[in-house]
Formats: structure tokens, C-alpha cells, sequence
């Protein structure tokens, strides 16, 4: 748990910020469609996991579909 808090303050990640005063940690910003129905994210280049695998697209799908099943 020290980890994380250490790497959240590395980052400037505040768990107590909204949403849209975090910084982009793992993605550039992010576009919308003008009707904000859809959202395109660009991953940043070389972020891997502590034990080195690549984070990619998959790991962000899932993420964000977990968080999605949890609001459910």
C-alpha cells in the first residue's frame, strides 16, 4: 500500500481529486465525439506494469469495463 501512495505522489495523483483534475496517467487526453456519445483515448507509450509486461489497449478495455460493472 506504501507503494501505490509513493507512486501516487510521484505521479501528482491525488485519489481525492475529481476526475477532471487528475492527470493523465496511462492516456493523452482524450477526445470526444461532438455528441459526447464517444470517447477515443490514446495510451501513452512505454507505461508497463511492475513487472514489465506492456500495459495496451486490452488492459484499459478491461479496467474500464470492471468499473463499469461495479456501478452496475
Amino acid at each position: 500500500m506504501r507503494e501505490a501512495a509513493d507512486a501516487a505522489s510521484r505521479t501528482g495523483l491525488n485519489p481525492r481529486a475529481a476526475p477532471a483534475e487528475r492527470p493523465a496517467v496511462l492516456a493523452v487526453p482524450a477526445t470526444a465525439t461532438p455528441d459526447g456519445v464517444s470517447w477515443t483515448f490514446r495510451l501513452r507509450q512505454g507505461v508497463t506494469f511492475h513487472g514489465g509486461r506492456r500495459f495496451t489497449a486490452a488492459d484499459a478495455i478491461y479496467s474500464i469495463e470492471h468499473i463499469q460493472g461495479m456501478a452496475a
